[in-house]
């Protein structure tokens, strides 16, 4: 049939999932200013950077996920905008050294990537969320575990890892390995091997039972 009206531009829209600017939910929970702490799960395709010094320049997409640095409003995507964060400052830049210390030593624990924060929330008329209050924050990030590594067979330990203790060791994508970039796997294509899909759910229930004290506590 033939349009009965004209054609009128109207302003230019992204077009993507939840994911192009937050994966996590954290804007909805902020808003709602009776929720006093949570947990933040980042299970990214960025390795931690464990020889990173937060102190000494801003983060880059190799260091750790950028939906992580840009909710401290540090956000090396802005440039190329391939993904929209520019939006996500919530928590107080300087605190970002912090976490990035914290998460930095555990991983060198080898128990599990967990940080434990009170984070200042700034405002953000984006979002419409409100500044001048503390939350308190459990962040886990996916990344290798050395502790969980050790009680591995060694011939999986052998096809899985590199054998450094560096969570940016990632077995390559074109080497010969059914688990490339593990536990860091990219997040395309989609479809995931059960044998992927189930040491991931053995690595991350191995560091939350590892951990269960820290939880408890963390909820209770």
């Amino acid at each position: 049939s033939t349009p009965t009206k004209e054609y009128t531009p109207h302003e230019e829209h992204v077009f993507g999932d939840g994911g192009l600017t937050d994966n996590w939910n954290l804007f909805q929970i902020l808003r709602r200013e009776e929720v006093e702490r949570f947990v933040i799960v980042t299970a990214s395709s960025v390795p931690l950077n464990m020889s990173y010094d937060a102190a000494e320049r801003p983060p880059t997409e190799q260091d750790i996920d950028s939906m992580v640095s840009s909710a401290f409003g540090l956000d090396p995507q802005a440039l190329d905008n391939s993904f929209h964060y520019r939006e996500n400052h919530v928590f107080a830049t300087y605190q970002f050294v912090e976490l990035m210390d914290k998460l930095i030593d555990a991983a060198e624990q080898g128990t599990g990537i967990l940080a434990r924060m009170d984070c200042e929330v700034v405002d953000n008329a984006h979002y419409g969320i409100k500044g001048g209050r503390t939350v308190e924050v459990l962040f886990v990030y996916l990344g290798r575990v050395f502790e969980w590594e050790e009680r591995l067979p060694a011939d999986l330990r052998e096809e899985l890892f590199e054998p450094v203790r560096d969570t940016s060791a990632l077995k390559p994508r074109d080497g010969d390995t059914k688990y490339p970039m593990f536990p860091n796997i990219p997040l395309f294509p989609l479809d995931m091997p059960a044998e992927q899909a189930n040491l991931l759910a053995n690595l991350q229930g191995w560091v939350v039972r590892n951990n269960s004290d820290m939880f408890i506590d963390f909820l209770s």
